[in-house]
């Protein structure tokens, strides 16, 4: 399966027809489990570089199952792989609203949506297990950045099977940078800064969360900011590109 999935359903285990959606709808378990098949469809899909057909079934999947966190994550991802970056804003903006509403489900501590927790952190370790096995060439980096977000969604997805009733968890700082870059590339720097904080204050080790931030700073013209946040990235292991070092100086030098 995949991310967040589906922190939602049923309510009780004597009543397991239906459970009713905070998002507006009732899922029944047989909906649940068509809408992570249209899930896994879409991120095979996304995998290869098949674009409709992933958002086709990332869209299906999110409509079976609004509280679907991965469906409007994958979603998300194909919107920014298709340079839609405002759509790629409302599906991760729909994915933290879903893990929010799907939360209060988690804290029933029902024995069914444990069950189903426990479903979807399987499914992410399947996922890790098939990654690994393409850890290697010219994709290398980018297949061990996926296997990095999967591991983090699956310490996600045990720290909900975890709490029980507790006080509630923050958004997760990977859904916090996804929802960053695409306010970045959609062309508003302020909030884009304001969910990379957010990821940093859940991570702060998150490298590219800094790197990122760097280049906000920059072109917003903190330069000292910038090269902290340079500095931080690197102290987290993220290489920085010489590039955005060099700009950061000429526009130092460029300043009265």
């Amino acid at each position: 399966m995949s991310p967040l999935a589906l922190i939602a359903v049923v309510t009780t285990l004597a009543a397991a027809a239906t459970a009713p959606s905070s998002l507006g709808q009732t899922v029944s378990p047989a909906q649940a489990q068509e809408a992570v098949k249209h899930y896994r469809a879409g991120k095979e899909a996304l995998t290869h570089e098949r674009f409709d057909e992933a958002e086709q079934e990332f869209r299906l999947a999110a409509k079976l199952d609004p509280l679907l966190v991965a469906a409007h994550h994958g979603l998300g991802q194909t919107m920014m792989a298709t340079k839609r970056y405002p759509e790629a804003v409302e599906a991760f903006r729909a994915a933290r609203d879903a893990f929010t509403e799907g939360q209060a489900l988690a804290a029933t501590n029902e024995m069914a949506t444990q069950r189903r927790l426990d479903d979807q952190i399987k499914a992410l370790q399947d996922d890790v297990r098939s990654a690994q096995g393409r850890a290697s060439g010219s994709g290398a980096t980018g297949v061990q950045s996926a296997i990095a977000r999967n591991q983090d969604q699956i310490k996600t997805l045990q720290s909900l099977r975890r709490r029980g009733s507790e006080a509630t968890l923050p958004t997760p700082h990977w859904l916090s940078f996804a929802l960053g870059s695409a306010y970045f590339r959609a062309g508003d720097p302020l909030k884009a800064e304001q969910e990379y904080r957010a990821a940093i204050a859940q991570k702060s080790d998150l490298g590219e969360g800094h790197l990122n931030l760097a280049v906000v700073c920059m072109l917003t013209g903190r330069l000292d900011e910038a090269d902290r946040e340079v500095a931080l990235a690197e102290k987290a292991g993220t290489q920085v590109p010489q590039g955005l070092k060099d700009d950061i100086q000429k526009r130092r030098q460029a300043q009265p």
